[in-house]
C-alpha cells in the first residue's frame, strides 16, 4: 500500500474531522453560501447517507443559508421515510468525550449567514427506516419557528469512504513509490510478513481501518463515519461466511463490538477495540 497515499487519506479524513469540529451549532457563523437566493431562505446541497444493510438509521446533512433581514430558527424536519427524524449534534464534553444529542429546540440560522449540517457537526438523524426505503434521493422538509417550510431533495450518497477514494489523486498514487518506516498514533511499526499467520489470510484493504485506529487514538470521534467505515468492513467479511471459530470471525466479532461502542459514543471502549481489530487485520492480511 503506497504510504503517500494513506498519508493523504488521513489528511483528508482529518480535515472533514476538523472542520466539523470548528462549526459551533448555534453561532451559524459562515455567511451565506453560493447559490443562495437573495431575500429567502435557501437549502443547497442536501445529501443522505446510503444506510449500511442492517441498519434502522441514517444521517442526511444540508447547507442552509438565510439571506432575509431575519434570524430564523429550524425547528423540525420531517420525511415520508419515518415519523422519527430528529435534529441532532456532536458534542465534546470537558473530558473531550464525543456524543450525540438530540437539539429539541433546534439550530439558530441567523441574518445573512449560514448552518452547516455535516458529519460531525450538525444533523438530522432518522430513526426506524426501513432497510429497502431508500432509493436515489431522499425528500425531507425544514421547519422554522415562523411555521415556514422548505422542502430538499437530499441525494443518497454511498458515505464518506468511497468519496474520500473518489477524491484521492490517482496520478500521484501510481507515480510515488516512497515507502519510508512510519509509527502511527498507536504506536503501531510496519508489520513484516512474519507477523502473519501462514494459516489464515484476509484479501481486504485495512487502510480505512487504520485510520479509525489513529483518530481514535487520538481521541477524535467522529460516530457517523467512523460506523459506515467500520459497517462496510463487516459487510465485507460476512460475505466470506468465515468459521465460527477463526481468526476472521474474531474478526468479524471484534468489529460488531466496536460499532457498538461507536454507536453509544464510549471513545475508550471504541478506541480499545479498533486497535484490537486493527492488529488482528494486519495479521491476517498478507503484506498489509
Amino acid at each position: 500500500m503506497n504510504r503517500v497515499f494513506l498519508s493523504k487519506l488521513a489528511v483528508l479524513f482529518a480535515a472533514v474531522a476538523l472542520l466539523a469540529a470548528s462549526c459551533g451549532s448555534d453561532a451559524s457563523s459562515a455567511a451565506v453560501a453560493e447559490g443562495a437566493i437573495e431575500g429567502q431562505l435557501t437549502i443547497i446541497d442536501a445529501w443522505a447517507r446510503q444506510p449500511v444493510a442492517g441498519q434502522t438509521t441514517a444521517a442526511v446533512y444540508a447547507v442552509v443559508s438565510n439571506s432575509t433581514d431575519t434570524d430564523r430558527q429550524i425547528v423540525a424536519v420531517t420525511t415520508p421515510l419515518t415519523d422519527r427524524a430528529e435534529l441532532h449534534e456532536t458534542v465534546i464534553d470537558e473530558n473531550g468525550v464525543a456524543s450525540m444529542e438530540q437539539r429539541n429546540d433546534g439550530f439558530l440560522v441567523s441574518s445573512g449567514e449560514t448552518m452547516v449540517f455535516e458529519p460531525g457537526g450538525a444533523h438530522v438523524m432518522l430513526r426506524d427506516i426501513e432497510p429497502d426505503a431508500f432509493g436515489d434521493t431522499v425528500d425531507v422538509v425544514f421547519e422554522f419557528d415562523d411555521g415556514e417550510t422548505l422542502a430538499a431533495t437530499a441525494e443518497v450518497r454511498s458515505g464518506l469512504a468511497d468519496n474520500a477514494m473518489d477524491a484521492m489523486d490517482h496520478d500521484a498514487m501510481d507515480d510515488d513509490t516512497n515507502h519510508n518506516d512510519h509509527e502511527n498514533a498507536t504506536g503501531h511499526d510496519d508489520h513484516d510478513d512474519d507477523d502473519h499467520d501462514d494459516g489464515e489470510t484476509l484479501d481486504i484493504d485495512v487502510a480505512l481501518l487504520h485510520h479509525v485506529d489513529e483518530e481514535l487514538a487520538a481521541g477524535n470521534l467522529d460516530v457517523d463515519a467512523q460506523r459506515l467505515i467500520v459497517a462496510d468492513y463487516i459487510t465485507e467479511i460476512e460475505a466470506l461466511e468465515p468459521a465460527d471459530d477463526s481468526q476472521i470471525a474474531e474478526l468479524l466479532t471484534l468489529l460488531g463490538d466496536l460499532d457498538a461502542a461507536l454507536e453509544q459514543a464510549d471513545l475508550t471502549t471504541a478506541s480499545e477495540l479498533a486497535t484490537a481489530a486493527h492488529e488482528l487485520a494486519h495479521g491476517l492480511v498478507p503484506h498489509s
